[in-house]
């Protein structure tokens, strides 16, 4: 489905407010094992027909929550959907190489 890719970012963004010290520590650990579990899916069947412009901006959005995250905890989750949202912006097919190239080349200048 092309929106499980979507829920990465509320799910990482949820997680580094849950993860904070005035957060819930088991809250947390549920949405740590929620984003775990999705990342953990097949990239290239789980995004199938999500536009590829979709997919970079959700990876600008993740690289965005990655370098502003509280702790630890939540620049380990915003790493592994990192991974998952580049392995479902590559399964886009022909070019999508290039493209994903070209996106994080642009998300990486606006940091």
């Amino acid at each position: 489905s092309p929106h499980l890719p979507a829920m990465v970012p509320a799910l990482l963004s949820a997680l580094d407010k849950a993860a904070k010290p005035s957060g819930s520590p088991a809250l947390a650990d549920r949405l740590q094992g929620v984003l775990g579990k999705l990342v953990h899916s097949r990239a290239a069947a789980s995004g199938a027909g999500l536009p590829p412009d979709d997919a970079f901006a959700l990876l600008e959005t993740v690289l965005f929550v990655a370098a502003r995250a509280s702790g630890p905890r939540s620049a380990a989750a915003a790493s592994w959907g990192f991974r998952y949202l580049l392995a479902v912006a590559q399964a886009g097919g022909d070019g999508a190489n290039a493209q994903v190239v070209r996106a994080l080349q642009a998300a990486l200048a606006d940091f």
